[in-house]
């Protein structure tokens, strides 16, 4: 046998190889296995059932751990998810305005974190693939798996409650939990008219609905993650700009904590 024909055996033996290392991984670490052929090599992508990567604490109902992950949450609950390190995974993203992805960091070794945060009543489903992370010069499968979660997202927990400030209280502090509401109730005046309210970090405390009646202003904000916000509304002068009358502004520091 000449020199060309033995590297030519050599080459197609290491693709047997190759191709059966990439097999045996799908086959014990998934259900569900579909084989994409190139002019080059093989690319699997494996719909692993073996992880649910949802970290269980207090309001997160965990339903089942198997392809997809099915999980159960008060709106305002964040949920934490850890995905596998050894995989390049994409940003998580979700389907649906109930659920809204956030804090997504990732290390060198492939682990991702995210957390979810569930915002209103209703159903989503978040996603995020992952490609195998290969060594340098080492032979690998080119293997892809999908991760899944669905989340149903319920009504607030009875023990959530709600805040109150009044027109009296500018300038003060209050401390709510996450899922808890915070209420705005200011008086108007004939001479003064109230613009929208603003909360300094939307993350934190989101405006869930703002009206006017007889001149006031009520406001309702839900606390949606652990943090610190400013919540301002102005009082205009209904003169303006014909008069030099300076508009007034209501502010209150808001702490949430777990």
């Amino acid at each position: 046998m000449n020199t060309a024909r033995v590297a030519k055996f050599r080459v197609v033996l290491l693709n047997l190889v190759a191709l059966s290392a990439s097999s045996l991984l799908v086959t014990s670490a998934s259900s569900t296995t579909i084989v994409r052929q190139s002019p080059h090599r093989s690319e699997t992508v494996a719909h692993v059932a073996s992880r649910c990567d949802v970290l269980p604490h207090d309001g997160v109902q965990i339903n089942t751990t198997v392809f997809p992950c099915l999980v159960t949450v008060k709106v305002g609950t964040l949920v934490k998810i850890a995905f596998e390190a050894g995989w390049r995974w994409t940003e998580p993203r979700s389907n649906s305005d109930a659920v809204q992805i956030r804090q997504i960091s990732t290390s060198s070794n492939g682990a991702m974190s995210a957390v979810a945060l569930a915002l209103k009543v209703g159903r989503a489903t978040v996603t995020s693939t992952g490609t195998i992370m290969c060594k340098a010069d080492v032979a690998c499968p080119a293997l892809a798996r999908l991760w899944s979660a669905r989340f149903n997202v319920t009504s607030t927990t009875m023990n959530s409650h709600t805040v109150t400030v009044t027109s009296s209280q500018s300038g003060q502090k209050a401390t709510v939990h996450v899922g808890d509401h915070f209420v705005l109730d200011l008086v108007g005046s004939s001479a003064y008219s109230w613009a929208s309210p603003a909360s300094s970090s939307s993350r934190v405390l989101r405006l869930a609905s703002s009206s006017m009646n007889s001149g006031g202003l009520r406001a309702v904000f839900t606390a949606t993650a652990v943090g610190t916000s400013r919540v301002t509304a102005m009082e205009n002068p209904n003169c303006y700009p014909l008069c030099l009358a300076p508009s007034r502004e209501f502010d209150v520091t808001v702490t949430v904590v777990q």
